[in-house]
Formats: structure tokens, sequence, C-alpha cells
């Protein structure tokens, strides 16, 4: 009796064996999970104004509000280098601090280098929001611009 190696039994999977009918053997591998760089993921949501993920990183506690993320910037410096009014808020809401530098570059800076929002009255309330809160002038005495 002459047996074809490329049939299958009754009732098992033809994608068990391969085109010369012997089985496949699948190999398990120990996969093991991705780490969310979460500093990374702060920048990115300060970047695209995604409030419900700097939430959700800053909830995690394994970045703190005022530290300097990968490029040397703050969560804040981030944010208004993008113009992202939202997220500014947010994070000032949360205690993060307008008076840090970087190189000295400051958060007012940030704002005045934005190059990625068309819409100027966002930039400026970012501009009124963070003056206010950072308190570079006293509100009794007036300043040329």
């Amino acid at each position: 009796m002459k047996f074809e190696k490329n049939i299958v039994p009754a009732g098992w999977e033809s994608d068990e064996y391969d085109e010369f009918g012997d089985v496949i053997e699948f190999k398990s591998y120990h996969v093991q999970p991705k780490v969310e760089d979460f500093q990374l993921t702060l920048k990115n949501a300060c970047a695209t104004n995604n409030v419900s993920e700097i939430t959700r990183v800053l909830n995690s506690g394994t970045v703190n509000i005022n530290s300097y993320l990968d490029n040397s910037w703050t969560a804040l410096m981030n944010a208004a280098f993008n113009g992202s009014l939202d997220a500014i808020t947010y994070l000032l809401q949360n205690g993060a601090n307008p008076l840090i530098e970087y190189d000295c570059h400051n958060v007012i800076m940030c704002v005045c280098n934005c190059s990625e929002i068309s819409n100027e009255l966002d930039l400026l309330n970012c501009l009124k929001l963070l003056a206010e809160q950072s308190n570079y002038y006293p509100k009794n005495q007036t300043h040329p611009t």
C-alpha cells in the first residue's frame, strides 16, 4: 500500500502540516511585554494637547510633573512650545512650575518659538496664562513689551 505524504487525516486541520505532509511544530516564544516610555508619552501628549494622556502618565507615578524629559525640557515647556493651551492649563492647575528654565530657556520663550499653531489667539492666551502664573511682573507695575 502506497501512502501519500500530503494527505491530511479526517478531522485534522490542514494548516498543521506543511506541503510535504510533515507536522508543523509551533514553537512558543516568551515575549517580554514592551515597557512604555512614560517620558516620551508625556512629551507627545503635551505636543498634541492630549490632556487625558497627560493625566494617565502623571497618575502612573513614574514621571514627576516638573521633571526634565528626554529633550531636557519639562512637560510645561513642551506644551508651551506646541501652543497646547489645554495642556498648559492642566499642568499649571496640577503643580507645574512655570519658573523652571533649561539652558536659559523658559516657558515664555517656548511659546514665542512656537511654529506649530495657526491660531495666534491661542498663543496669546498661552502667554497670558503663563505670565499670570509665573509672576514675572508685579501686578501693580506696568512694563514695556
